[in-house]
Formats: structure tokens, C-alpha cells, sequence
């Protein structure tokens, strides 16, 4: 969290006032790729109870991050984690992409368009590898698959 104070200068029947200003945010310093965990805490007597807001992979450095969900009112108190991904993982960081396959593609199916712009607002994990109905049957005990192989 950053502070700004400003002390007016104060006469002889003016009380001193301080004004705070604040931001909800963080500056991050790092190498450029890692991927961070943005946390926090609205009681810092409490630090065994950090958050998890969203996972980061760090686009320049120093970078300025702002807590797009942070309420109007209330504390909320920052850190940014390096996180070590699974090595079967992958980060699928926020951004607009446009899904669905142009109208004059070769080899287009119908039910592939019409081309839309999405948008994923907050970075997320994925498994890198495929999963075979076998994997999925022995970890959920059932295969709703529609083209069931095994």
C-alpha cells in the first residue's frame, strides 16, 4: 500500500490536520517472466491469512499493479509472492483473444463461428497435457465423454 501525507502548515488557532491518500496497489521488482502471487490481508495481525487474488507473470520491472476489486472502503494490506508453477501447469495470463474460425477458412464447419473477441479478466492454470478418459474415470469414477473409447 502506499501513503502520501501532507501536514497543512498550522497557526495559532488552526489544529494541525493530516491527510492520508492511498491506492490500492503495489509496485513489484522482479525479473522480467516471473509469475507472482498477489495476496493480501485486511488485518495484518493476522498474516497467516493471506489471499490470493491473482497470479502474475511480470511484464516489466518495476511494474505498478492496482487492485481492480478492492472495495471503497477498508484495509487492505499487499505482498507479491514468486510462485513456482507444477512443472505440469501453465499460466493463461488475462487478455482478449478472438475465438471462433473466419467465415472464408478452408475447411470450416459451421458450428466454428461466428469469430468473437474474449476477454479473460483474471489469469488462470492449466494442465499442459492432455487428460485420457482413463486418467479422468479413475480420478471422478464415471466418463461423460460422448465419444466413450475406453
Amino acid at each position: 500500500m502506499a501513503l502520501w501525507a501532507a501536514v497543512p502548515q498550522a497557526g495559532a488557532q488552526t489544529p494541525a490536520r493530516l491527510a492520508i491518500q492511498t491506492y490500492a496497489g503495489l509496485t513489484i521488482t522482479g525479473a522480467v517472466g516471473t509469475v507472482y502471487s498477489i495476496e493480501y490481508v485486511t488485518d495484518l495481525a493476522q498474516t497467516n491469512t493471506w489471499r490470493c487474488l491473482e497470479f502474475l507473470q511480470l511484464p516489466a520491472s518495476p511494474y505498478l499493479w492496482a487492485d481492480k476489486s478492492a472495495p471503497a472502503t477498508g484495509n487492505r494490506f499487499y505482498h507479491a509472492v514468486s510462485f513456482a508453477a507444477p512443472s505440469n501447469m501453465v499460466l493463461i495470463p488475462p487478455g482478449t483473444f478472438r475465438m471462433g474460425s473466419p467465415t472464408n477458412e478452408v475447411d470450416r464447419f459451421g458450428n466454428e463461428g461466428p469469430q468473437t473477441a474474449v476477454t479473460i479478466s483474471q489469469g488462470f492454470w492449466m494442465g499442459k497435457y492432455l487428460v485420457t478418459q482413463g486418467e479422468y474415470r479413475a480420478l471422478m469414477g464415471s466418463n461423460p465423454s460422448y465419444f466413450n473409447v475406453i
